[in-house]
């Protein structure tokens, strides 16, 4: 017979356990927005060949670069992560797939130099 006064259904252990979720849930809750931003790509737009001049960070999706003054300015790109569609029209129309760690020099190479409007991360093996 127990006579300590610990069982697994009340007291000292009932509440052990009680935090024991707590801790749980909350770690669990915390980790959602972690996973969400990790799947955020980057990508690098520049103003000249080989990844030189102004640039500029992209992490959401662009319908259209000429509310940015970037419209059919950028000569090199990198992707940092992510797998983005990278378009001469605004409204992503006429669209060249590009994956992470890919890196273009040089626009002309895939015919987008000075061409882009667009950009948007999309999913991987999306047609």
């Amino acid at each position: 017979m127990l006579t300590s006064g610990f069982s697994i259904f009340g007291g000292p252990m009932k509440r052990v356990l009680s935090l024991g979720l707590l801790l749980a849930w909350t770690l669990s809750a915390m980790a959602i927005p972690w996973q969400a931003s990790a799947a955020n790509g980057e990508i690098t737009l520049y103003k000249e060949p080989g990844l030189k001049g102004d640039t500029l960070v992209i992490t959401d999706d662009t319908d259209n670069l000429a509310y940015t003054r970037w419209n059919d300015r950028a000569r090199s790109l990198y992707v940092e992560s992510g797998t983005w569609e990278v378009c001469r029209q605004a409204g992503y129309h006429d669209c060249v797939t590009v994956h992470a760690y890919e890196r273009f020099d040089d626009l002309q190479r895939i015919g987008l130099d000075r061409a882009i409007s667009s950009l948007r991360q999309v999913e991987e093996g999306r047609p």
